[in-house]
């Protein structure tokens, strides 16, 4: 179901909708492809965005000379704000101690299969099954025939043997990777710099990674994103005064340097 997206400000370290002199605008997705598909957390189909912003936009545009992706950055701002409030809300949620110990839980299995794979010299001894209701008899399994089939059980289900084991290791860790607790924005955030600053590196080769960077970062604050999470509210006066306010060396952390946000 496809939706209107009002455009939001960014103060005192919240967001709240944009309210004064609304114009809507239909997005056009003909050239928003699978490289900002980890944007599309909502089928926007059209924003309600404020005349200044829209302005803003097209000045920055101008300045830069790129008129021919203004269609395509007017998408990728509305749908990055969108993802990056949504990321910034859904990944502080408590769910995610959950994940955290299923990738544990699944990083033990894996080395309890390895050990049983290749050590011959520890063979494996028993297996325990413990329930919530401490009543129901247990005992630990012992027999050999009967410890096979439950190994066997576990290695046909994950589709593991001794010929594909480090591949499908490595196959399963990656599945189980998840974005660390609160820092749902900041990849939302990271992945946005480094796919524009590697889509005008391609588009624009005849840009420098300084030039590049300055952009992004005015286009963050257009979109009102923060670029530097100590910034608690976003005004802009005018865009040539913030292009020439942009930290392109903070900027260039994103690129070279970018911060941990993945449980491994």
């Amino acid at each position: 179901m496809s939706v209107i997206y009002v455009f939001k400000v960014f103060s005192d370290g919240s967001y709240s909708n944009e309210s004064s002199n609304l114009i809507s605008v239909e997005l056009d997705s003909k050239d928003f492809n699978e490289t900002w598909d980890f944007l599309k957390i909502s089928n926007i189909a059209q924003v309600s965005i404020s005349s200044r912003t829209l302005i803003l936009l097209k000045s920055l545009i101008s300045k830069f000379d790129i008129s021919s992706f203004e269609t395509l950055l007017l998408n990728i701002g509305v749908n990055l704000q969108n993802a990056f409030i949504i990321y910034q809300d859904s990944y502080n949620d408590i769910i995610l101690d959950d994940f955290k110990k299923e990738d544990n839980e699944y990083r033990n299995l894996l080395n309890i299969i390895e050990e049983y794979f290749f050590n011959s010299s520890n063979e494996l001894n028993s297996i325990s099954f413990n329930f919530n209701k401490k009543n129901f008899p247990i005992s630990p399994f012992k027999n050999q025939s009967v410890l096979t089939d439950v190994m066997n059980g576990i290695t046909k289900y994950l589709d593991i043997n001794i010929e594909n084991f480090h591949n499908r290791k490595k196959q399963i860790l990656e599945d189980t990777i998840q974005i660390k607790k609160g820092k749902g924005d900041e990849f939302i955030r990271t992945r946005l710099v480094q796919e524009l600053f590697k889509f005008f590196k391609t588009e624009k080769p005849q840009f420098s990674d300084y030039y590049i960077l300055q952009f992004i970062g005015c286009f963050l604050h257009i979109c009102q994103i923060p670029y530097n999470s100590t910034i608690k509210e976003i005004q802009i006066d005018s865009i040539e005064e913030e292009i020439n306010s942009i930290d392109v060396n903070l900027m260039r952390l994103y690129i070279d340097r970018p911060k941990s946000i993945f449980t491994k």
